[in-house]
């Protein structure tokens, strides 16, 4: 009888035991997470957005760019902004990285080895000078292979000329022998730069015409409101130095 009783009551312990071993595992709390209406709730990306990523945690995500395209780079609205980005390399690294934070943000520039990396791609690249063009911008663009030089004209506050030439290099003699063969080969101005191998008509439209040349081994697409004389005009006294020769005389 003695036994039947120990029986019984190892069995109510047992039984005890697994009712709170269930109620422990209901009563943990599972583990986060993401909720899908976030992600449905943001607004749709148009052909020319960045695609959109999860919202950022305390830790700042990497910059992801479409088909490894280059990664965002620095748009100069004025020389001096150059010449703040020149002259920041000579600075503190923690006070480099502040300014740029500041000023530069999303332009790609955050450490002073990417400015480094950044002046020795521009300065590597022909800048064109010449007298009466009032610098507008420069953009050593965002996603492409290209560097464009945009300029005014001083006294007429609609005119323009911009510079677009490519990253990578190009075969000079190639092109010229494609424009010649469609027969758009453009007769140079006597005082041109001899940097200049040709110059092609792209379009024939009197009020914006475009051409193309080859400059250091870069295709350059040229466009403009000018006419074709003043153009022409402009084109016989332009010289192609380095914008960090270009800053120089702008701010000696």
């Amino acid at each position: 009888m003695k036994r039947i009783i120990l029986i019984g009551t190892a069995a109510l312990l047992l039984t005890a035991l697994a009712c709170r071993k269930s109620a422990e595992v209901m009563e943990t709390p599972s583990l986060p997470t993401a909720e899908p209406a976030a992600v449905s709730a943001a607004p749709a990306s148009t052909a020319t957005d960045i695609p959109i990523t999860a919202e950022p945690t305390a830790t700042p995500t990497p910059i992801h760019t479409p088909n490894g395209a280059p990664p965002p780079r620095p748009v100069f609205h004025s020389i001096d902004e150059y010449i703040l980005l020149a002259a920041s390399v000579d600075i503190d690294d923690a006070e480099c990285e502040e300014y740029f934070f500041k000023n530069l943000f999303g332009s790609g520039i955050r450490t002073k080895e990417d400015a480094i990396k950044t002046l020795e791609l521009i300065n590597s690249l022909p800048f064109p000078s010449a007298d009466g063009l009032e610098l507008k911008y420069v953009d050593l663009a965002d996603f492409r292979d290209d560097f464009t030089v945009a300029y005014g004209i001083k006294g007429d506050e609609n005119a323009f000329i911009s510079f677009r030439m490519t990253l990578t290099g190009s075969d000079a003699e190639a092109e010229r022998k494609a424009a010649e063969q469609a027969d758009s080969l453009v007769e140079l101005p006597e005082m041109c730069s001899p940097e200049l191998k040709f110059l092609a008509r792209v379009t024939f439209d009197p009020a914006y015409p475009r051409f193309v040349t080859n400059i250091r081994s870069h295709k350059v697409q040229i466009d403009t409101s000018l006419t074709e004389e003043e153009f022409m005009n402009v084109l016989a006294n332009c010289e192609f130095i380095t914008m960090d020769e270009y800053a120089k005389r702008a701010k000696p």
